[in-house]
């Protein structure tokens, strides 16, 4: 009996053994215990919960975005009534913004689409004072009685070589136009307009968006147009009156000869410039664009992390080759007497480097695991632009046969706003 136990006993532990029997340790107890909890200190390292198959994901913005204008412009007039582009502010504008990414194994490729049209400001008004084309030399060495007439409270405003419409001062102060003080009355109508748009498309090759990592980098395309166009124009009564005050000038005008020897072309009409008492409108034009292509750096970053909410940020930057314009478009329009139109053309390219920096804040609500609302704030910073108001500086001394224009480049844009919208991730 006592044997037939003891065999069954041994019969029992032989069966038994493999149940019980654990493989060999392979880590240390922590590898065991929290495996995930370990991998979170090491960004980048492949962990339990990483999406590693292909996926598409969309998304479509809503943005509202204000730039700055610091503009290195020149007054449009001189005087008690100046005026410049500098003085618009942009306000707000809406845009939109659309991208699309396949992500597949541990990376993703975007492409990202963003416009913003019609950033718009405007001025316009009515000149309390004269407005003297022959500047304030001729003015101040002109007899009491012209310098009154020009302006009652001996005030006027100007036109320089450095103002716009530098042409008419350079016809003024024309060795047969000396005897004379030529002007617009005061009541004289003015306006400006300035617009931009600005349009953004990317294409970026990044590390994808994982849980538990917290730093990503990549490299991308840019392609940046920056468009601007800014207009001016004056109208009001043409006059001409004596510079010593006796009697009526040599010649109660402009002569088509001072014109065209200020540089302006005569284009339809009567060709004999502008004579007093004539209705003068006169309008100038600059048209600029920046067409901007280059690499950038990207870094994204991940400050919390949720189920239902997560929080990140992103810069980038790069250097970028732009091929910029620029064009200026003048008109000179009398009318009254006779009707004179006299023009002038300007324009020229150059290739220049320009810098852009891309920085923001994002939050995504997640309403269910491929589909968050996003919210965010961001800024752009461009250097090296050709800005409108910056151009007609260049061509705003006085002339003599063909002028040209030298496009200035070293123009700065800042861009800041808002975005909403929805991210859809598929599958």
């Amino acid at each position: 009996m006592r044997r037939i136990n003891m065999a069954a006993c041994l019969l029992s532990l032989t069966l038994s053994a493999p149940a019980v029997a654990q493989p060999p340790a392979t880590g240390s107890p922590m590898d065991a215990a929290a495996p995930l909890a370990r991998a979170e200190y090491v960004n980048a390292s492949p962990t339990d919960g990483w999406n590693l198959d292909w996926q598409w994901r969309f998304s479509a913005d809503a943005v509202y975005m204000k730039r700055n204008n610091r503009s290195n412009d020149i007054p449009i007039i001189d005087g008690p009534d100046t005026f410049r582009f500098s003085d618009v502010d942009f306000d707000f504008q809406y845009g939109t913004r659309v991208s699309l990414g396949i992500m597949e194994d541990d990376y993703e490729f975007e492409v990202t689409f963003l416009s913003l049209k019609d950033w718009l400001d405007s001025q316009s008004g009515v000149l309390s004072h004269g407005l003297d084309f022959d500047g304030p030399v001729a003015y101040g060495a002109a007899a009491a009685g012209a310098r009154t007439a020009v302006d009652a409270g001996v005030d006027p405003n100007f036109l320089t070589a450095g103002t716009y419409f530098s042409p008419l001062h350079s016809a003024a102060s024309a060795a047969l136009e000396s005897d004379a003080l030529d002007f617009l009355a005061p009541g004289a109508s003015f306006q400006s307009h300035y617009r931009a748009d600005f349009q953004d498309i990317e294409a970026n090759y990044k590390q994808r968006s994982q849980p538990g990592r917290w730093l990503r980098y990549g490299l991308g395309f840019r392609n940046v147009t920056v468009r601007e166009n800014g207009f001016a124009s004056l109208s009001g009564t043409f006059s001409s009156v004596d510079a010593d005050g006796v009697g009526a000038p040599g010649t109660a005008g402009l002569t088509s000869a001072a014109l065209t020897g200020a540089g302006l072309t005569f284009d339809t009409g009567t060709n004999d410039g502008f004579i007093a008492n004539d209705s003068l409108l006169f309008s100038s034009r600059t048209l600029t664009q920046n067409r901007l292509n280059g690499m950038q750096a990207i870094a994204e970053f991940q400050f919390l992390e949720s189920d239902h909410f997560d929080l990140g940020g992103f810069t980038k930057a790069g250097v970028y080759y732009n091929a910029a314009t620029g064009s200026i478009s003048e008109q000179y329009v009398g009318s009254g007497s006779n009707s004179s139109t006299y023009t002038r053309s300007l324009a020229d390219e150059k290739s220049a480097v320009s810098f852009l920096g891309h920085a923001g804040v994002n939050g995504r609500l997640h309403l269910r695991s491929n589909v968050s609302i996003v919210a965010g704030y961001e800024a752009v910073y461009l250097a090296g632009l050709a800005l409108a108001p910056d151009q007609v500086q260049a061509a705003a001394t006085p002339v003599a046969g063909a002028a040209s224009l030298n496009l200035r480049t070293d123009g700065t844009m800042f861009i800041h706003g808002g975005r909403l919208g929805l991210e859809i991730l598929f599958p």
